[in-house]
């Protein structure tokens, strides 16, 4: 099998700490070596690999110490790994500071329960997606030793758990990072009172729409070009409504997207809508007594019921 070719960077050091490092290891080829993950500027966080071993000693001294490093004559080399899998597997030891209630996505075709949270440690604090079973084993206040999380980015950095995630208490932080509420939010009850709902596929890889999806079981996304099978396309859907403040009279203007909606037609058993837009339409319209959440700096749904 061919070696992969490493490519010498321009600028051949970096400069971060030292989130882990592994013991040493002996490659297939008998070769002895170790490996980690440096997290530079604070937010990015790369895998790294030192055949000098001689030098593994000071690499886990300044990791347990938090002591910054700054690695020189360093290459990259490409990974072969799809380019959805292209994350880093970090352990974080982080306080819960805020978790949003459960809600369900559609994941390749598969209803699946996902959470946000904000975790912090005396740093920085982070968005942490929770995904099935590790949603319940998390509480606000709470520290945790997470392992196996991995760094997603998509306008920001972010951590998400995996299927080899473990989440263990862990003793209190000190001088945790002041936790900032991103936005804030309103609750009213009304009634819908004009709504359109879109229903667009998007690309498995970058979360895009495709446009003019082919009758052929194969499809190329516009916007990244890779190909897949139709299968592996998401189902997105976003709703603009105008909704009646049953207090105030007031009609205000929101925008609801996939996971809301999903949530609620599953509370209420009415997925199979799903097959024609026009049914969910007429569903919310004869809903006359809801209760919304919206973010009130961009109007966004974030929890929609029927009012008890």
């Amino acid at each position: 099998m061919a070696k992969r070719k490493a490519e010498t960077l321009n600028n051949d050091e970096i400069s971060g700490y030292l989130v882990e490092v592994s013991p040493i290891k002996t490659s297939q080829q008998n070769n002895k070596y170790f490996d980690g993950t440096i997290n530079s500027n604070r937010k990015t966080f790369q895998h790294f690999v030192c055949f000098d071993v001689s030098k593994h000693c000071q690499f886990r001294s300044a990791g347990t110490q938090k002591s910054p490093v700054k690695l020189q004559r360093i290459s990259q080399v490409h990974s072969k790994r799809d380019a959805s899998q292209n994350d880093v597997l970090v352990n974080v030891v982080a306080a819960v500071m805020n978790k949003s209630n459960s809600e369900i996505v559609d994941v390749r075709g598969t209803l699946i329960n996902k959470c946000t949270s904000i975790v912090a440690d005396n740093t920085q604090q982070m968005e942490l997606t929770l995904w099935k079973h590790h949603i319940d084993k998390v509480v606000v206040g709470k520290t945790y030793h997470f392992t196996n999380v991995s760094t997603r980015f998509f306008h920001t950095y972010t951590l998400t758990t995996t299927s080899s995630t473990d989440i263990n208490d862990h003793e209190d932080l000190l001088d945790i990072a002041d936790y900032q509420e991103e936005s804030t939010s309103t609750t009213i009850t009304g009634a819908i009172t004009q709504i359109i709902l879109h229903k667009s596929a998007q690309c498995g890889n970058c979360h895009k729409s495709i446009k003019d999806i082919p009758t052929e079981n194969l499809v190329r996304c516009n916007s990244c070009n890779m190909k897949q099978l139709k299968s592996n396309l998401y189902n997105a859907y976003s709703c603009t409504m105008n909704v009646k403040d049953l207090s105030t009279s007031k009609v205000i203007k929101l925008n609801m997207f996939s996971s809301v909606l999903l949530t609620f037609l599953t509370e209420y058993l009415k997925l199979n809508l799903l097959s024609e837009m026009e049914d969910v339409e007429d569903y919310l319209l004869e809903q006359q007594n809801l209760t919304i959440t919206y973010n009130s700096n961009n109007k966004v749904v974030l929890k929609f019921q029927k009012t008890k």
